[in-house]
């Protein structure tokens, strides 16, 4: 796989790593809605410990995203954005990696201040269900669901009216005809 650098889309390495990890936060988000709502038994702990699985690999996935943004090129800014829309696409960004973060942050907290280990398969639901790491993960993750929900609106807006921002990302069956 080469490691294009181009001034009008990102990377091959940068869509891959974007889709890996909106297909992990993606799945996160029902998941968690689900084994939250579930009564204690074995069902919710399988799920606790999934969700776990997830959130580790999703820290490793962001962790590589954020050193490679950092070391290679970002394509120019999406072209026909005005200058407001341009600082508010970018406040999206900001706030999706900082939210992100803050989950990933607060979801080991909340094992960490219950003496447990983020090792999937040790998490017990009511260990957690009362750690003050909690409210931030719970709030964050409303948080990270409202802003990934503008971030989409964003994207398909942009691409209905004003070009084409799923080719940036490797999309390219949506590719407007020149």
């Amino acid at each position: 796989m080469t490691v294009t650098d181009s001034a009008t889309q990102y990377n091959r390495v940068s869509q891959i790593i974007h889709w890996a990890s909106a297909l992990l936060i993606l799945s996160m988000i029902p998941l968690g809605l689900v084994m939250h709502n579930l009564p204690d038994g074995t069902p919710k702990q399988f799920l606790y410990n999934v969700h776990v699985t997830i959130g580790l690999i999703v820290i490793a996935v962001t962790v590589w995203r954020l050193v490679w943004l950092a070391l290679h090129r970002w394509p120019d800014p999406l072209p026909g954005l005005s200058t407001v829309r341009l600082k508010f696409l970018t406040g999206t960004h900001v706030f999706l990696y900082m939210a992100l973060v803050v989950m990933l942050i607060s979801g080991i907290a909340m094992l960490l201040t219950s003496g447990l280990l983020p090792i999937p398969g040790t998490v017990q639901p009511q260990d957690i269900a009362d750690v003050p790491p909690r409210t931030v993960h719970d709030i964050f993750s409303k948080l990270l669901i409202i802003a990934l929900v503008i971030h989409l609106v964003g994207v398909v807006d942009y691409q209905l009216r004003k070009g084409d921002t799923f080719s940036r990302m490797g999309i390219t069956v949506f590719r407007k005809k020149a």
